[in-house]
């Protein structure tokens, strides 16, 4: 029986892992100055980022397209998926919106080794610029929304790659930011 992990590239592979066939990755798309850029082995970052310092709008993404996906399934009896880009994209019902806040980016993410379940995000500056209930609003939208990805526990955000010290603890979880058990238990 023959299998295929599908990941987006969102998801970092280490090299090992991209050159088993077992491992398919597929890309998203990053528009910015009126040019595309695939997040596949073709990527120049420096390209990206030349585009976007030219550029009076910030960049925009999109997700893999559903042909690119059932692409990718071909030839195995099993396929697993493994995506962040749908929690990160933000929804795609009408009247929904995203989590992160206008102007902030994404930067990194991984899966914690030193603590299984734990998703660390690290987000662009613009993050870092938040405040008061803008703030905590911003970091429980993405907790809830990123907490979702299967086997998630928690998240640990960062901002530029540095801590928040408004917090009195780095490790968010859904549980803290749901007031549902204690409107039930007020309402009693």
């Amino acid at each position: 029986m023959s299998f295929k992990i599908v990941v987006d590239s969102c998801c970092d592979l280490p090299p090992a892992m991209l050159k088993d066939p077992v491992f398919v990755k597929v890309p998203l798309t990053i528009y910015s100055n009126g040019s595309t850029f695939v997040d596949n082995e073709t990527f120049d970052q420096a390209d990206l980022l030349w585009a976007m310092r030219q550029s009076e709008d910030a960049p925009s993404t999109a997700c893999p397209s559903p042909q690119a996906y059932l692409d990718a399934y071909q030839g195995a009896d099993d396929v697993y998926v493994v995506t962040l880009s749908a929690l990160l994209s933000g929804p795609t019902q009408e009247g929904l919106t995203s989590p992160f806040p206008r102007g902030v980016t994404l930067r990194q993410w991984s899966w914690s080794e030193d603590q299984p379940g734990v998703l660390q995000v690290n987000l662009s500056e613009q993050y870092g610029a938040l405040t008061d209930v803008s703030l905590t609003l911003a970091d429980y939208a993405i907790v809830l929304t990123l907490s979702q990805a299967e086997g998630g526990g928690g998240v640990e955000m960062s901002t530029e790659g540095h801590n928040a010290s408004y917090r009195s603890h780095q490790l968010l979880s859904a549980q803290e930011a749901v007031l549902w058990d204690e409107l039930a238990d007020d309402a009693s």
